[in-house]
């Protein structure tokens, strides 16, 4: 296995990580075993996986989507969203074995509170549809849809919805919805009413400054003016692009908040990764195994690092990040685009990264997640297997030192 390492200002993190461990600790590289059910079947064509505690057990819970993507073969079992519910030891289970029926190309979900209950609800996009679905928990995992599921997030002729996710970017205290039209180059926002019904914030949907607004769409405020800003990946330009937010729910592109990178970006995530208190940003690109990594100037614009990307020998996707093995920094663990593979990189704290593990599982591993699936304090992983139709869970165990 050739290890790579890469030296931006200082560590790449994923925003939202789990946090494991404490800081400063001396740790060994971290061993994982294949949890109790482990493989899960999903169903055909696994979409990203979220992990929440959806029964309010306090152990993290796994849902996701099953439908066709990308000129697949439609299945009479996909389009579905499902949830498994967590026994507390990493071992998994259907909370409904047929889980929700939402649309052929259901392809993403995200999870908040949106009715103000106390319990995390869902929301779910079709890759080949305008139409979001917005599903109520009623306890125990069990979704219903709310009344006013599904709604349009644009118009047009060429549906293609390839991210969402809830933010509050009005600052009314309520999760927004945000989406990406990929042909029609535009970032749809509806506004949340904070009990399950949304609305298209003015000017929705938004033009991008260039073309195909892709996968991994991620909120954060970059310029620390309060105002949650939208990044996105414009895969067809090889750009990543700051949308600016003014807090009302309307975002504003300009071509000086666009930083050309390698070609095909298709995954991004924020994160602080020189420790100045701004979020810079690190991303994927299609059917390679480079990494970009971009450097906030402090007013939200993202630079090019002064070094080469962090590179890998195989394809790269989707991008989780958590303390992996206990000394209190952030390790990265990445998808695999086409293959097999789990890529898992431990990071320092100083801005070096190392791979030092390839964890088999199924075929196309595209989406990781991080967490403390057993209670055990270690950082756990899963991922989401789209060509094979399950989720492999990976359990932490400590691995002893020499």
């Amino acid at each position: 296995m050739r290890m790579t390492t890469f030296r931006p200002a200082a560590a790449v993190l994923a925003l939202g990580a789990t946090i494991l461990g404490v800081r400063g600790q001396e740790a060994a590289a971290p061993q994982f075993a294949p949890g109790p059910t482990s493989p899960i079947a999903t169903g055909p064509m696994s979409g990203r996986p979220v992990l929440a505690d959806l029964d309010g057990d306090l152990d993290l819970d796994l849902v996701l989507a099953c439908g066709t993507c990308c000129g697949s073969e439609p299945h009479p079992d996909s389009g579905r969203v499902k949830v498994f519910l967590n026994d507390g030891r990493g071992g998994f289970a259907a909370a409904d074995e047929d889980g929700v029926v939402v649309g052929p190309s259901v392809r993403k979900v995200a999870v908040g509170d949106l009715d103000g209950d106390g319990r995390p609800d869902l929301v779910a996009c079709e890759h080949d549809s305008y139409l979001v679905t917005t599903l109520r928990n009623v306890g125990k995992g069990r979704l219903v849809p709310f009344p006013t599921s599904p709604f349009a997030a644009a118009t047009g002729e060429h549906p293609h919805t390839h991210e969402l996710l809830l933010a509050d970017l009005d600052a009314d205290g309520r999760l927004d919805v945000v989406t990406s039209n990929a042909d029609d180059n535009s970032i749809s926002v509806l506004l949340g009413d904070g009990k399950g019904g949304f609305a298209p914030a003015e000017g929705s949907p938004f033009a991008t400054p260039w073309r195909h607004p892709y996968d991994g769409l991620a909120a954060g405020d970059l310029d620390r003016d309060g105002k949650l800003d939208i990044v996105a990946p414009l895969l067809r330009d090889g750009r990543i692009a700051v949308l600016r937010g003014d807090g009302k729910g309307r975002l504003s592109a300009s071509r000086e908040l666009v930083t050309q990178v390698l070609a095909r970006p298709g995954y991004v995530v924020l994160a602080d990764i020189d420790r100045d208190g701004d979020l810079d940003a690190l991303s994927t690109h299609d059917d390679v195994g480079d990494v970009s990594v971009l450097v906030n100037d402090g007013e939200g614009r993202l630079l090019q690092p002064k070094g080469p990307p962090l590179a890998f020998e195989s394809s790269l996707w989707g991008i989780a990040s958590g303390d992996l093995d206990g000394d209190g920094i952030l390790d990265l663990a990445f998808g695999s685009a086409s293959g097999d593979q789990l890529v898992l990189a431990r990071g320092d704290g100083r801005g070096e990264f190392t791979e030092f593990a390839r964890l088999g599982a199924g075929r196309f591993a595209n989406y990781p997640a991080i967490g403390d699936l057993d209670g055990d304090g270690l950082a756990d992983l899963v991922v989401s297997c789209y060509g094979s139709g399950e989720v492999h869970v990976m359990l932490a165990r400590p691995r002893r030192r020499d």
